[in-house]
């Protein structure tokens, strides 16, 4: 489990971490760049994780992709070359576009990134925006799930005016919504061998805090 992917807004207790995942939106690399160059860019980020793998500390390699890659022709496209590109990796796949995972596209993005043998990243975050995207538990990979928590402050998702992170995803999650996705990450476990766990709230120790609360609420889930 790993808690937040950003800098935290204080002294944040240290992360609950025993394997990591390197969170990476796709490279950005200009599109009229020479193909020489774009793929010295893949080749050292590749080699950047050698490090973690060796260490036997590289779970999976987390590509979130941006609002604006959309559900399209090139969309696809865009996210089957930076799987190939990671080839030797287990990829996992967060969609940001609402458009991806609605009822009209649901079923054909699942098979899709089940066709890359990539995992589905399973989302917790605000709803009601068009880069949200709803908490779909599927899975996609025999070996890996993934949920990723941001929390569900609607108030500060998308504000253009915060100073950092932490204030986008000041979330706290309750005991009760806790509960809840422990006994989602519960039913996801029985379909594949590892499942992960991310708190991307930032603000404080509030994704540290949080992710010991769902340890504990699982360990009693488990023993019970």
């Amino acid at each position: 489990m790993r808690a937040g992917g950003h800098a935290a807004r204080a002294e944040p207790r240290p992360p609950i971490a025993t394997k990591a995942i390197s969170c990476c939106p796709e490279p950005a690399l200009d599109r009229g760049a020479p193909p020489e160059i774009r793929a010295e860019v893949w080749k050292r980020f590749v080699d950047a994780l050698l490090p973690l793998r060796a260490a036997g500390k590289l779970g999976l390699v987390h590509f979130q992709f941006p609002p604006w890659l959309t559900c399209n022709r090139e969309g696809h496209a865009h996210v089957a070359h930076c799987v190939e590109q990671m080839a030797g990796h287990t990829v996992s796949i967060e969609l940001r576009l609402q458009s991806w995972l609605d009822e009209a596209h649901r079923a054909a993005t699942i098979e899709f990134v089940r066709g890359l043998n990539a995992v589905h990243t399973v989302v917790d975050g605000p709803q009601g925006f068009a880069n949200s995207v709803p908490r779909l538990a599927e899975t996609t990979h025999p070996d890996y799930a993934l949920l990723r928590l941001h929390g569900r402050n609607v108030d500060t998702y998308n504000t253009k005016s915060a100073p950092s992170a932490a204030e986008r995803f000041d979330y706290d999650y309750p005991d009760a919504e806790i509960r809840e996705k422990v006994a989602e990450a519960v039913r996801i476990a029985y379909k594949v061998r590892n499942t992960h766990i991310t708190f991307n709230p930032c603000d404080e120790d509030k994704g540290q805090r949080n992710g010991i609360t769902f340890m504990k609420m699982l360990l009693a889930s488990c023993s019970g």
